[in-house]
């Protein structure tokens, strides 16, 4: 088991995108649950991309869309060195 430290960046929200292997899908009525915890209580935990080349991120989906629509220019994320299988079982 790897144990590293985190490193959180803030990204510009626009230069992030969901993963096109990305199986959940947030209901509207979800996304707007989301945005009423941002409001409240800030960020919970940060969303993760695997590289920073591709900007795609391998969780975090709803609460950055939930972001993007409170019109939030950055976003928390942790960027991870991870190969593709181990960036799809974050997805699963």
């Amino acid at each position: 088991m790897r144990i590293t430290k985190p490193v959180v960046k803030l990204w510009p929200i626009e230069a992030l995108s969901a993963h096109p292997r990305n199986y959940r899908h947030h209901p509207q009525d979800q996304i707007d649950q989301l945005k009423a915890s941002l409001r409240r209580f800030g960020w919970g935990k940060v969303s993760i991309s695997g590289r920073p080349s591709d900007n795609l991120l391998w969780t975090g989906h709803g609460v950055t869309e939930a972001a993007r629509q409170l019109g939030l220019s950055v976003v928390p994320v942790t960027e991870r060195e991870l190969s593709d299988a181990e960036g799809l079982a974050w997805l699963a």
